[in-house]
């Protein structure tokens, strides 16, 4: 990524230019990565055939429909998402685990 945004790196943006590409993901919340890289693939000139995950987590949020393609999950995993205000854990004072995933981040939130 680059300020938020997904980039193709290294000169991948030519080995995509003309291809058909299956866009892999580990697991999906919202979809927003990877309607990102949806578009940076499009950008470069390649055609996303499908998106497959290993777990969605919200398949009301995230498929084929929502990300505009064939898409595949191996396995649904519903897992609740928070806002800051309404998360338990924060009510609790459970402080961020900034060592995995995305809690750096949060932290800084």
């Amino acid at each position: 990524t680059d300020n938020g945004q997904q980039i193709l790196r290294r000169g991948y943006d030519l080995l995509v230019r003309d291809k058909n590409v299956l866009v892999l993901e580990d697991s999906t919340t919202t979809g927003g990565s990877v309607k990102q890289v949806i578009d940076v693939v499009r950008n470069a000139g390649g055609k996303v055939v499908e998106v497959c995950v290993m777990v969605n987590r919200d398949p009301k949020l995230v498929n084929s429909k929502t990300v505009g393609v064939a898409f595949a999950a191996l396995a649904v995993y519903r897992a609740k998402s928070y806002a800051q205000k309404d998360c338990p854990l924060c009510r609790k004072g459970i402080p961020i685990n900034t060592q995995f995933g995305h809690g750096e981040k949060l932290k800084s939130e």
